[in-house]
Order: structure tokens, then C-alpha cells, then sequence
């Protein structure tokens, strides 16, 4: 049986509750947007991802609190590849808003979340052919810079999620054959030899749009886990400037994930 199958069957409960809010037709249309960075350098890695969506999205999306698309609201969910190459290309789809002065049909078909089953289905059979290719490099921070740039600052709030063991293994670091770098010298040393156009354009845009970074980091037993953290952390915080609050480690989309309440 296909898996990818089962993902609409979980999905179509998300937003079932909805619409509950009193924000009035006049109020300015507020976009969360959620981008799922899915690592498919590895195919065993890549299954665990798959399961963790298939079983845990529901969960997700309900302690985040995206589960009740409000009046005036609306969700944007993306899907992007980590891959070898390091290129950046993030797949789409939005529901929502609804206002008050909709019918009660055309109210529900904004709430309705097959569009975003449909991607999310779609993309991971994607990516399950390509965590199948023979695979040397998994560029994470790379693909982050990028992913980070292509955020919209007018977005009411933006939530990266990136899935991956959070090993990096690119030019710019090996971390298979060397240690993790997790003093903040070592990792400014390290952002130094990033390339500067991607990381002055990602820093820029952090400052506008204030994203919320969710690192689900998956069980290996190559690199110490406490040390990637420490790593992601400070990277993160010290050289992109994200908020601590802000930069959050779970081992599944399961887990009760408690981000900072909108400014």
C-alpha cells in the first residue's frame, strides 16, 4: 500500500474546529506560513521522517495552535527538499481566510485542508525517490541560508521545521571526520567561510520576519546529539541572530512544542 495515503486521512481533522475568533472583516488578512525542511540524503533517515509525519502532523499543528484557522486567517504549508545539490525549491499550498461575510459553504471550502494533504502526500513520494539516489553531501546550513531568505517579512509569523540528523556533511564542514564545532569561536570561524551574499540576505531577513526555527533531530548514533544542539544553537542565535526563545529541539512532530506567543 502506498503510504503517502495515509497522510489526507490525518490531515482532514486539522482545521475541523475552526473559525471560532471574533477578528472582524475590517482587520488585515494574517498569514502564518509553516516550511518543512525534509532531509532526504538518506534513505533510511528518510523513513523515519515519513512515519513521523504520518503519525505525529496531527499532533503538530494542534500544539502549535494551527489547528483553528480563525476569521481573517490564513495558513500557508511548504515542502522543501535537503538534498546534495543544496538547491532551494519549496512547493506550496494555503487555506483560509474566511470572513464573516461568507456563506457557510464557502466559509468550510477555505477550511479545507485537502489542498494542503494533497502537497505534503505529493512531495514526500518525491522525496522518498529522491533519498533512493546515491548521496555524498548533505548541505544543512546551506539549505537553511536559503530557506531563510525566502521568507516574507509580512507574513505574520513564519515557522521552519527542519527534519533531519542534523549531521552536516558539505564543504564547509565533515562533521563524520571532524568534531562538531560548539565554542562560539569555533562556530564564528565556521560562518566565516559560508558564503557572505547568502548569509548577509538570510541575516537580513531574519530580522524582518522573526521565524520561529523547530530543529526535529532524528536518533543516530554517529555524533554526539548534545553537541549538535549546542552547535545549532549558537549558530542559530550568535551568527543569524535568531532569538534563543525562538530556537526549539524535538526528536518528533510529536512532541508538545511550545513556541513564543505572537508579538
Amino acid at each position: 500500500m502506498n503510504k503517502s495515503v495515509l497522510i489526507p486521512t490525518l490531515l482532514v481533522l486539522i482545521l475541523s474546529y475552526g473559525c471560532s475568533s471574533t477578528t472582524t472583516q475590517s482587520e488585515s488578512i494574517q498569514e502564518t506560513v509553516v516550511t518543512f525542511v525534509v532531509d532526504c540524503t538518506d534513505p533510511e533517515l528518510f523513513e523515519s521522517i515519513d512515519r513521523d509525519f504520518r503519525t505525529n502532523l496531527n499532533s503538530f499543528f494542534r500544539n502549535l495552535n494551527l489547528n483553528q484557522l480563525d476569521y481573517g486567517k490564513k495558513l500557508t504549508v511548504k515542502m522543501l527538499p535537503l538534498e546534495a545539490s543544496g538547491t532551494v525549491s519549496a512547493n506550496g499550498a494555503s487555506i483560509g481566510p474566511a470572513t464573516r461575510n461568507m456563506s457557510k459553504r464557502k466559509a468550510a471550502s477555505c477550511r479545507d485542508t485537502r489542498p494542503l494533504c494533497q502537497l505534503i502526500a505529493t512531495e514526500l513520494n518525491t522525496y522518498r525517490t529522491l533519498s533512493e539516489s546515491d548521496v555524498r553531501y548533505s548541505s544543512i546550513l546551506e539549505t537553511l541560508l536559503k530557506t531563510f531568505m525566502e521568507m516574507n517579512p509580512e507574513s505574520e509569523r513564519e515557522i521552519i521545521v527542519l527534519l533531519s540528523d542534523g549531521i552536516e556533511h558539505s564543504n564547509f564542514l565533515n562533521m563524520y571526520r571532524s568534531s562538531i564545532p560548539t565554542t562560539d569561536d569555533a562556530v564564528e570561524r565556521l560562518a566565516n567561510r559560508l558564503d557572505p551574499f547568502l548569509l548577509q540576505s538570510a541575516t537580513s531577513r531574519i530580522c524582518l520576519a522573526d521565524p520561529v526555527v523547530v530543529m526535529v533531530l532524528k536518533k543516530n548514533d554517529r555524533v554526539n546529539n548534545i553537541d549538535l544542539k549546542q552547535f545549532y544553537s549558537k549558530f542559530l542565535n550568535n551568527v543569524l541572530g535568531i532569538k534563543t526563545s525562538n530556537i526549539l529541539f524535538v526528536d518528533n512532530l510529536g512532541n508538545n512544542i511550545q513556541i513564543p506567543k505572537e508579538p
